[in-house]
């Protein structure tokens, strides 16, 4: 390169003046052959490059023609900053970042070379000012690459870091910070691959938290959510030897247990036994917890609650199968009243499996219409004429012929659909009711009416609705509710009763002396009829203790204004007998059995008081709707 003489520093400076005077020819110039008009780039991109393109122009005109290189750097380090960004975000190719490097440098050549030719300069001048030019250029290049390396180690590393929170998010519930099912399915898999020949040394324990909708209801979601972390915690460090603690669902835990000694392995038959020890430990830390959670709130009501275990070991063949014999012998302790744990046995599966196949049968029972009603007389026992009919729910099997609701209404009452089966039966039997009552017959019906029922917020509406669409007068309708749906909270039933006699209803509590209420119950409660349980009548001639209970109900009916029917009246011997005590009224096979809605018409006109009574029990006894 010519050296530059002082006199060349005019046209150096003039040359430097000329260049920041054309800086839009520059940067039209440089914008002219991009190829983000084959759709390589954004717009956004382009109004970018061109500002910097403007910039860099004006900062290496203004060092050409002696201004401070300072200013020229901080342009440079601009440009390669937010190109080397676009490029290693992937908005743009490096390539394509050095190309537009190298297009605005010709660009700013071409227009200084225009200009030398222009003004006559030297040589000399001209070589130094394009020499100023393709070094900034090449810095430029330089430092591109290195913030591109740079700035993609940076990307690279958070894009690890999202996604390891990502994975961490799809394998640990949000709430409690524990793995979730798959985790445990996987971890589970794994251990029963490892103990192939020892399967028993796995075991895993379902734990779920009773009633845990109550505590979101009459505390809060909150602490809901403060219970399951609590939970969460000290099943994770308070129960030894859990490889794996996983949170399956709302209120459902798991335990993985690994490798356990086979001298512990297997079923805990005993409460001495490793597991069991475990499942007792899984039922402290729940109790422990909602403790915990009490003591953390001020002033706040206590939470009280249980967790039913369930407990599989190693021997189902996968995972997913010892998971589901723990659910199920959950499922077993639960029905064995809460609070405790269960261990899964193979005879569970049949039950388990018998109970489904019942569910499924029950859904296309409802769909076609198999269940009846049956309609069963009762009796004034003092002149042994008949006082009304109980309605009694029937389901025609196709296979089996008729079964008893004991055996399915468990399952109604388990899927929920117990409520719109009951409001069926409600609305059936007052409509059979004023049916009789249009051929002029005064029939009055009684009504099971469930727990499940009486609990639903609608029910008072739903009596209402069965008496105004059926026109059946209301004092002819008795409900009948057993004593231990009443008294699970006895305020709420004293007041949806008291709602229903207001209608003109009569309230009958259904299997009295069966369950927990005591006199200030019967007080409390607006009842027209206490029902002697069966199982006092059939034993009352047999033990004096129920006999002397069987004297005591309907006593105790006497002095409250109660009427008292006694139900299972089986023999002439316990008819004569409640006749003695003065019980008001009786039902049972000895007088009639369950009749169809025609059958009723016929045996009231062919009744004829106590006279008939042995006829018509031979008679009812070979047609029974059992």
């Amino acid at each position: 390169m010519p050296r530059v003489e002082p006199a060349d520093r005019d046209d150096v400076d003039e040359l430097a003046a000329a260049l920041q005077g054309r800086v839009d020819d520059v940067v039209d110039r440089a914008l002219g052959g991009s190829s983000s008009r084959h759709g390589q780039v954004t717009d956004l991109v382009d109004a970018e490059y061109a500002q910097v393109a403007r910039v860099a122009t004006v900062a290496v005109a203004t060092w050409i023609g002696g201004g401070d290189a300072h200013d020229a750097r901080v342009v440079g380090a601009r440009a390669w900053q937010l190109f080397g960004h676009l490029a290693a975000g992937r908005d743009v190719v490096l390539g394509e970042m050095s190309k537009r490097c190298l297009r605005w440098r010709d660009a700013a050549l071409d227009v200084v070379g225009e200009e030398a030719r222009r003004i006559g300069a030297s040589p000399a001048a001209l070589a130094q000012v394009c020499d100023m030019l393709r070094r900034s250029c090449d810095v430029t290049l330089v430092r591109l690459t290195e913030v591109f390396g740079s700035e993609r180690e940076r990307l690279r590393g958070e894009l690890a870091e999202r996604e390891q929170r990502l994975r961490f998010q799809v394998d640990h519930d949000p709430v409690t910070g524990l793995a979730t099912r798959d985790v445990v399915l996987a971890q589970a898999d794994r251990a029963l691959a490892r103990a192939r020949n020892h399967p028993e040394r796995v075991a895993v324990l379902l734990v779920d938290v009773d009633d845990f909708k109550d505590v979101n209801d009459v505390h809060g979601h909150d602490a809901g959510d403060d219970l399951l972390r609590s939970v969460a915690e000290g099943l994770r460090t308070s129960v030894p030897g859990a490889a794996e603690v996983a949170r399956l669902g709302a209120d459902c835990f798991v335990l993985l247990l690994v490798d356990l000694p086979a001298a512990v392995a297997g079923p805990p038959r005993a409460g001495s036994s490793a597991l069991a020890r475990v499942a007792e430990d899984v039922l402290a830390v729940v109790r422990d917890a909602a403790r915990r959670c009490r003591a953390s709130t001020a002033g706040a009501d206590p939470i009280v609650v249980t967790a039913s275990v369930g407990i599989a070991v190693g021997g189902a063949g996968s995972a997913g199968a010892m998971l589901r014999d723990a659910d199920i012998a959950l499922h077993r302790a639960k029905q064995a009243g809460k609070g405790r744990y269960a261990v899964f046995v193979p005879a569970m599966a049949g039950a388990a499996r018998s109970s489904r196949t019942r569910d499924l049968e029950l859904c296309a029972a409802l769909d076609s219409g198999q269940l009846f009603l049956a309609y069963q007389p009762t009796f004034d026992l003092i002149d042994m004429t008949v006082t009304g009919v109980e309605a009694l729910l029937r389901w025609q099997h196709p296979a089996r012929g008729v079964v008893m609701p004991d055996e399915f209404v468990p399952h109604l009452e388990r899927s929920g659909s117990i409520c719109d089966v009951g409001r069926k039966v409600l609305l059936e039997a007052c409509t059979q009711g004023a049916r009789w009552l249009g051929d002029g017959r005064s029939v009055p019906v009684s009504v099971n009416v469930s727990a499940r029922q009486l609990d639903d917020a609608g029910f008072v509406a739903d009596v209402e609705g069965a008496l105004r669409e059926s026109a059946f007068p209301a004092e002819l309708l008795t409900l009948e509710i057993t004593e231990t749906a009443i008294v699970e909270d006895a305020e709420r039933s004293a007041r949806r009763l008291g709602e229903v006699r207001a209608l003109g209803v009569r309230v009958a509590v259904d299997d009295f002396g069966t369950g927990y209420s005591s006199l200030a119950h019967l007080q409390l409660f607006p009842v027209d009829r206490l029902k002697i349980d069966r199982s006092f009548v059939a034993a009352m001639l047999l033990r004096r203790e129920a006999r002397v209970l069987v004297h005591a109900l309907v006593q105790l009916g006497q002095s409250l204004g109660i009427e008292t029917l006694a139900e299972g009246i089986e023999d002439l011997a316990q008819l004569a007998h409640l006749r003695d005590e003065s019980c008001d009224g009786g039902q049972g096979f000895l007088l009639a059995g369950p009749l169809s809605a025609g059958e009723v018409v016929a045996f009231v006109d062919r009744w004829s008081g106590a006279s008939g009574v042995v006829e018509t029990a031979a008679c009812a006894g070979s047609r029974r709707l059992r």
